[in-house]
């Protein structure tokens, strides 16, 4: 075939290929370039994204015509109490208690089965009394905590015609756009319109734990509250017209739960409705002329007197000993939500601090400069926005860290700034966004004073260092035509910050009167708990102080994420400084306590606070607490300082043991009564004692202890086994055993002198002594065993006394000697009684041991 012709198939040579394969690489390397440029680029627009923060753009909002157009026509809803409940849920929790019905069932059984209509008559007043007591409790709780809530100022950021303004609840009409940010409350249900997702916590307005996402356009609930993020929302359903106002109002929201004291009383009444439920129908059974045999006949004879002794009464002494705590918490610095959290209270085995500065004294208190007009912002935006402020500075001054600690915020985009503080004792401020508008100016009091358009509070003299916040409405500039600093003049004080450069005296006594109480402490530093030891020392605290909180055990969040989660109840319980954890984690570590067992109290203020707030037992907001905190809390303290949570906690332990040991008296007069009835109908003849006798035990064994054990009841760990576990473990054995002794008096004396009453005599004698010495037993104190002696001495004489005789029936026994006898039977009780206590605790001691023993065998298995 000839070179050229049209049908040569050409075949490349090699020189050709070693060009072409060259070529080929080259295209796609380079188009892999391309694609590596391309994601680094987009990588690269978003971390400056990050690092610039958006500027924040306020929407027009209503005008002030048309708001005040749906204001005239009644739709401005909400108050400041709708965060407190209403007359009405009060109403419905004091009044329909299972305790008031059973004591209606107890006044008809006295009134027409029993024919005791005294004890009917008073138990009906008793109940009156009951929900009188119980209303003006909560009733007073409400207006304590109305008193906290209005120096506090819980007022909104609203935008209208283009303008942020701070408002009260009572303002704000349907339509308006509110500005929300950490640690705001939501007053209103509506529709979310902010720029960016927020995360809000929802469990005050519908029960679900957990924080959730909210994109624009979600809906809100009122009295749920921002977490992080900033933005605005609508308001559409306000005060009584929101979701959660109509649940509250229709019954379905959860209703308050009895404290264990108050399910202990009534546990006791239901067991005496069933009582009275056998005895109608023995009663009902005689009336028809039925043979119901000697046991039944002695459950009658049985029924009256525990009756007469049952501690119908107990309940009020503790809505009484309640609201008497309460007042003395209140001159304690702390004000309770409800009357039953001083129980609760009472209750902690641990106490944990969010901020280990509040405990130390070095924490930063701020307190709001109000103006008589009383256009300021509230309290919570100024905390966010000197949050916001510290954040985004670029000084890095040690104070500047310390308040970043002190206060939460998020990083704004700043127009202009002026760090000065370290040379001229102050720093300004202009935010980009349009929600601040102005110059905002951080400085030392001597500084700012002159420049203020209102005097400052007079100086506390308590030697801390005081820093103002102030503003300028307009946007002035913070430097001169040359460059030089320019401080803004006619700025307007918002809050005066005191901070404490030197640890508390008072800090290891406060910890060590924790411990002392039977509570351990904890607490929580945003850094390493290292350094936060180190920054103590620093600060003044003692190297023995520091020692003593090293030993009580220091963790930091990277060695507790070392083990499993099913492990954290066991570390946490074994340290009492935790550095660096998150919120959630801070909450997580509060609910292991928790189901550990242990009673939990959690002290804080601000939007890190709130899930470990949230997971306690009781909440205890600090003052200047944002307004989530305030509607997690409990308790509110009134003053920054521990000193006064110690006081109300022991005050709370004194209440709770007074109520104790009067329940363990009454019940145990009440088991030795009545078992001490079946027995002689059983194994004798007659009947233990009169009937007036029961008048003289009841109101000298039983009635004047009780007031006495009521008021000098001291402080001290309230039983971790339960109320009542530790209330039958004492009764039982006190109870069974002393009728026993009492039936064996009755049956000597009965067989001695022959005559039924001198035996009953006897009889009463025994249970009217045996009933001092178990208030001698409840409470070891000088005053107890004077009161003792005085009333023995009381029951003795009363035999001299005519009126006293006539109405007691009770004379003296005809042989001295028979005054011993009785004297040694309750003797002989008492050793018996303080015997069995200790067998029983042998017997526990052997079973918890063997318990352990048993574990310890087992887990290296269960392990494997």
């Amino acid at each position: 075939m000839q070179a050229g012709s049209s049908g040569a198939r050409v075949i490349p040579g090699p020189q050709s290929w070693r060009i072409r394969i060259p070529t080929h690489l080259i295209a796609v390397l380079s188009g892999l370039a391309t694609l590596v440029g391309a994601v680094a680029y987009l990588k690269l627009r978003r971390c400056k994204a990050e690092m610039v923060p958006e500027v924040t753009a306020v929407p027009a909002g209503l005008s002030e015509a048309e708001a005040r157009k749906r204001y005239l026509r009644g739709e401005a809803k909400a108050s400041q109490r709708s965060i407190i409940r209403s007359a009405e849920n009060i109403r419905r929790e004091s009044v329909f208690t299972v305790f008031h019905l059973n004591l209606i069932g107890l006044a008809l059984v006295q009134l027409f089965l029993l024919y005791e209509w005294l004890s009917g008559v008073l138990t009906l007043v008793m109940l009156g009394v009951s929900i009188a007591i119980r209303l003006a409790q909560e009733v007073l709780a409400v207006r304590r905590v109305s008193q906290v809530l209005e120096p506090a100022s819980l007022r909104y950021t609203v935008v209208r015609e283009g303008r942020a303004c701070s408002l009260p609840p009572e303002q704000l009409v349907p339509g308006d756009l509110l500005l929300v940010g950490p640690g705001d409350q939501f007053i209103a249900d509506g529709t979310y319109r902010g720029h960016a997702p927020i995360v809000v916590d929802s469990y005050p307005a519908d029960g679900v734990r957990g924080a959730r996402r909210i994109r624009p356009g979600g809906s809100v609930l009122a009295g749920s509250f921002c977490v992080s993020g900033r933005g605005s929302y609508v308001a559409e359903k306000l005060g009584p017209d929101s979701r959660m106002a109509r649940t509250m109002a229709s019954g379905r929201r959860r209703e308050a739960r009895m404290s264990p004291l108050e399910s202990v009383v009534s546990r006791i009444l239901q067991v005496l409705l069933i009582i009275v439920v056998i005895y109608a129908g023995l009663y009902l059974a005689e009336l028809s002329r039925v043979d119901i045999g000697a046991p039944l006949e002695a459950f009658v004879d049985a029924a009256p007197v525990i009756f007469n002794l049952a501690p119908s009464g107990l309940y009020l002494m503790i809505i009484i000993s309640y609201i008497a705590g309460a007042a003395d918490l209140a001159q304690h610095g702390g004000v309770v939500t409800r009357a039953r959290s001083i129980e609760a209270l009472a209750e902690t085995t641990v106490v944990c601090f969010t901020e280990v500065g509040f405990l130390a004294g070095t924490s930063v208190e701020l307190s709001i400069v109000r103006h008589g007009d009383g256009d300021h912002p509230s309290e919570s935006r100024i905390r966010q926005l000197l949050g916001d402020a510290v954040h985004s500075t670029s000084s890095t001054t040690p104070l500047m860290r310390v308040l970043a600690d002190a206060f939460e915020g998020e990083r704004r985009a700043v127009r202009a700034e002026a760090p000065f503080f370290a040379s001229l004792g102050w720093t300004g401020f202009v935010f980009a966004d349009d929600d601040v508008p102005g110059v905002y100016v951080l400085g030392r009091r001597a500084a700012l004073e002159p420049v203020l358009t209102a005097e400052l509070p007079d100086d506390d003299e308590s030697g801390r260092e005081q820093l103002v916040v102030a503003y300028r409405p307009d946007p002035v500039p913070l430097r001169d035509g040359r460059g030089r600093p320019k401080l803004p003049d006619g700025l307007v004080p918002l809050a005066v910050l005191r901070l404490s450069s030197r640890v508390s005296d008072e800090v290891m006594t406060v910890i060590r009167g924790f411990v002392e109480a039977g509570v351990r402490v904890m607490a929580f530093t945003p850094g390493s708990a290292t350094d936060a030891l180190n920054h103590l020392a620093a600060q003044g605290m003692r190297a023995s102080d520091i020692e003593y909180v090293r030993s009580r055990g220091v963790i930091s969040r990277d060695d507790l994420l070392q083990y499993p989660r099913s492990q954290w109840t066991r570390v946490v319980s074994e340290h009492a400084l935790f550095g660096g954890f998150t919120p959630v984690e801070a909450g997580e570590i509060v609910r292991a306590l928790r189901s550990s067992g242990e009673h939990v109290t959690v002290v804080g203020d601000g939007v890190t606070d709130l899930s470990a707030m949230a997971e306690a037992d009781v909440a205890v907001a600090q003052p200047g607490s944002t307004q989530a905190a305030l509607a997690l809390a409990d308790i509110y303290l009134q003053n920054n300082s521990p000193q006064a949570l110690l006081a109300m906690l022991r005050r709370g332990q004194t209440i709770i043991q007074g109520l104790l040991n009067v329940i363990k008296l009454d019940l145990t007069m009440v088991v030795a009564t009545a078992t001490l009835i079946v027995m002689v109908r059983f194994l004798s003849v007659g009947f233990p004692y009169g009937s007036s006798h029961d008048s003289a035990l009841g109101i000298i064994a039983v009635t004047i202890p009780s007031l006495a054990l009521s008021a000098w009841s001291g402080a001290g760990p309230v039983p971790s086994e339960g109320y009542g576990r530790a209330i039958i473990r004492f009764i039982l054995p006190a109870g069974l055993s002393l009728a026993l002794v009492s039936f064996a008096v009755y049956g000597y004396f009965f067989e001695t002198s022959g005559r039924m009453v001198y035996a009953q005599q006897a009889v009463a004698y025994v249970l009217i002594y045996a009933g001092l010495v178990v208030g001698l037993m409840t409470l070891h104190s000088r005053k107890m065993v004077i009161l003792a002696v005085v009333l023995v001495i009381v029951a003795t004489v009363q035999a001299e006394v005519p009126l006293t005789q006539w109405f007691f029936r009770l004379g003296w026994l005809s042989n001295p000697l028979h005054y011993g006898i009785v004297i040694l039977a309750v003797l002989a009780w008492l050793l018996g009684v303080l015997a069995l206590w200790k067998l029983i605790d042998a017997s526990a001691r052997m079973h918890r041991t063997g318990m352990v023993l048993r574990g310890r065998m087992t887990w290296p298995i269960r392990r494997g």
